[in-house]
């Protein structure tokens, strides 16, 4: 009764966990950081805790996750080159409560030049995440249908930003390509451990290794010579990839009647948007815009049909006295497809559904 009329004036979640009779870290979240500017040089290093059992009703965050994150940027000739590193590590289990610890780093470095006379830009990208969760393939370790997750991911990127004028109008393309190569480097149980193998009579066969290409063009355009006070931008991305699958009729990863036959199968992607923003009202005290925006994706993946959805956003921004921002968001999305199960339980086909999401945020700059 107490939780029912509390309910009538603020949202009561009876899912958080009861009320703390000792200190644990796990119920807490917290980031530190710092940054420093010096000779050229913009470091920045940043420390993030988001305990295992921390819950919010505010923004969504993701708990369980240990990160530190440390990057680089050093200007060069007359701040036209740009050379930038970074490193990341992340882990997870926090309260040691799973076999396993997952533990993932991030390594990668850019180098930009601007170059002089409206001449292209040029970006130059190059990333490797692996991820370990040190897995000792035992029989004891495959609790809970645990699997072992060893790989290494290098992601190659290219990028080039080229300024132009037509019909007297301001406009920039940009065109971006990228190269992702994943390796599976997980083992066979029956190689490491012929007594799980036995015991558990299944044999793990690696399935992760992944490649995948993208290419994408855009091009936004600012409208005040035509004395409209708009900004929109375009643009389409295609992307194509194989990934590794077992050839069997199970669709898990562990085959009882033996390691399996691995094979490949392709996915592909397509995906095309436009967005506008006009400046309805600009005064000293006052700012106000509109925006929208189109987008459709339409995805193949393995052993499932092509997917298409069709969404459109549109909203509004409002900057009053410098320091405040009250943004209201509409997005509309038509494809999504959830199934449809009989009386017995069965799924019997899938039906389409539209889903709308609108939120209004307030922002205080001080």
């Amino acid at each position: 009764e107490t939780i029912d009329l509390i309910d009538k004036f603020v949202t009561v979640n009876t899912n958080l966990y009861p009320i703390v009779t000792k200190f644990d870290k796990n119920l807490l979240a917290y980031t530190a950081g710092a940054s420093l500017n010096v000779f050229n040089n913009n470091f920045s290093a940043r420390y993030r805790y988001n305990g295992t059992f921390y819950q919010t009703l505010g923004a969504s965050l993701t708990n369980d996750i240990e990160t530190i994150e440390v990057s680089d940027r050093v200007r060069l000739w007359e701040n036209r080159l740009f050379v930038s590193g970074n490193f990341a590590s992340q882990q997870n289990n926090l309260d040691n409560s799973k076999i396993n610890t997952l533990e993932m780093t991030n390594v990668g470095a850019n180098i930009s030049l601007f170059m002089p006379n409206q001449l292209p830009s040029l970006t130059v990208g190059f990333n490797t995440i692996t991820r370990d969760n040190g897995f000792g393939y035992k029989a004891a370790e495959y609790k809970d249908n645990a699997l072992p997750e060893d790989n290494k991911t290098n992601v190659i990127s290219v990028s080039s930003t080229y300024p132009f004028k037509m019909v007297n109008l301001k406009n920039s393309a940009t065109v971006s390509i990228s190269n992702s190569n994943k390796k599976d480097n997980s083992k066979t149980v029956a190689d490491q451990d012929t007594a799980a193998a036995s015991s558990l009579l299944n044999y793990y066969t690696p399935v992760g290794n992944a490649k995948n290409n993208t290419i994408g063009l855009s091009v936004s355009t600012e409208w005040n010579e035509w004395n409209l006070p708009l900004r929109t931008n375009a643009g389409i991305s295609l992307s194509s990839g194989t990934t590794e699958t077992l050839l069997t009729d199970s669709v898990t990863l562990v085959n009882s009647a033996g390691k399996g036959k691995v094979g490949s199968a392709k996915s592909s992607a397509t995906i095309i948007n436009a967005f506008g923003d006009y400046t309805v009202l600009a005064k000293k005290e006052a700012r106000l815009n509109v925006f929208g925006g189109f987008g459709f994706s339409s995805v193949k993946l393995p052993s499932i049909s092509a997917i298409s959805l069709t969404s459109i956003n549109f909203g509004s921004r409002l900057n009053f006295f410098t320091q405040h921002t009250i943004s209201i968001n509409v997005n509309i999305t038509s494809g999504l497809k959830i199934p449809k199960f009989d009386s017995d339980g069965v799924q019997n086909g899938s039906k389409p559904v539209t889903n709308s999401v609108a939120s209004m945020r307030y922002d205080f700059v001080f």
